[in-house]
């Protein structure tokens, strides 16, 4: 359970830090979060906590690395319809970012 409390806030402490202009310092907590779901995940297919992490990753590239963007979107999208549906905003927003 406790790496899931630093997964999430990693991400929150993510977007503070994109919010503050501290770009990098962004990118590298969403990856950290991303990395510590992903291990909390293990062989499940999917999980709300990594499609989360996914998400704050496709929107911290959507500028500088469209690419990036688009791919980590995609993820979002194949963990959080399973998990969320396909009508959540959030899936609804990576479905956005994955065709930018």
């Amino acid at each position: 359970m406790r790496g899931a409390v630093l997964a999430i806030a990693l991400e929150l402490r993510s977007e503070s830090e994109h919010r503050l202009g501290n770009e990098s310092n962004a990118l590298r907590d969403a990856e950290m979060s991303l990395a510590i779901t992903q291990r909390i995940q293990g062989s499940r297919p999917h999980s709300l906590l990594t499609g989360q992490s996914w998400l704050q990753l496709a929107r911290l590239k959507r500028e500088g690395d469209v690419a990036g963007s688009r791919e980590a979107a995609q993820n979002t999208v194949a963990h959080l319809s399973d998990m969320l549906g396909d009508e959540h905003r959030d899936t609804q927003s990576a479905r956005k970012l994955a065709v930018r």
